[in-house]
């Protein structure tokens, strides 16, 4: 049976009541996807929950009894290796759910850290289930987002396979961009270096190079924009170099 919520830390102080309609991202949520019936249904027992830089927001390896969405910041997933250290291998942002195999009694299978400070949307599976919502039309909605959630992480994986840091760095920046937003919160440099196996000293460097070259736009210490959308511009780049 799903454990306690004591089981997955998170700060409990500035919730709230959340309100679907006011949300800027519902077509990026399970609960927003929902026809309007069903989000009045669930209504009272969502809770919004701001988290700060470094919290724990689900823990590998256990049932999860709390659904968790994310609202706005930027979380780091990570999956336990054979050495039992944990390995980042994804970013998480806007819409990105966690703790969905609670639902089915499942372990949750990677364990998510906040590397921004952000707020989220919170249901506890007990409740979600006492609103009887588990009908083609919710399920549908939960499909969905496994699908795009199992696809992101595909995205993912292929990263590290990639020719060179400076190719490595630009689609992992695009994969960190949220949808409908041309600009980007750059993850720290640490956190990039950690998903790309390399040193934070690496990352500050290629970012420059992608600059000089005119293939990222820096607005801001924290914020960039990523001028090209693929890699064809790296044909003409080698060809050059």
């Amino acid at each position: 049976m799903p454990t306690t919520a004591a089981a997955q830390p998170l700060k409990a102080a500035h919730q709230r009541h959340v309100r679907c309609n006011l949300c800027a991202s519902p077509q990026n949520c399970l609960i927003g996807r929902l026809p309007d019936e069903y989000r009045a249904r669930l209504a009272p027992y969502i809770r919004d929950v701001a988290f700060q830089k470094d919290e724990c927001l689900m823990t590998e390896g256990i049932v999860s009894d709390v659904i968790r969405i994310i609202k706005h910041g930027t979380a780091i997933a990570t999956r336990l290796g054979p050495n039992r250290q944990k390995h980042p291998v994804a970013l998480l942002g806007r819409g990105d759910l966690m703790g969905k195999f609670g639902i089915f009694d499942q372990a949750t299978q990677l364990g998510v850290t906040s590397v921004s400070a952000g707020r989220l949307c919170e249901l506890r599976i007990d409740d979600l289930l006492k609103t009887q919502p588990m009908d083609p039309v919710f399920i549908q909605s939960l499909h969905t987002a496994m699908v795009r959630a199992f696809g992101r992480l595909a995205d993912w994986s292929q990263v590290v396979q990639l020719r060179g840091l400076q190719r490595q760095l630009v689609v992992a920046l695009l994969l960190s961009q949220e949808q409908g937003n041309a600009v980007i919160r750059l993850p720290s440099q640490v956190v990039l270096a950690a998903l790309l196996s390399t040193t934070r000293e690496s990352i500050a460097r290629t970012l420059n190079q992608l600059a000089k070259l005119g293939l990222l736009r820096r607005i801001d210490r924290r914020h960039c924009e990523v001028m090209v959308q693929d890699l064809s511009c790296f044909a003409a780049i080698d060809e050059n170099g």
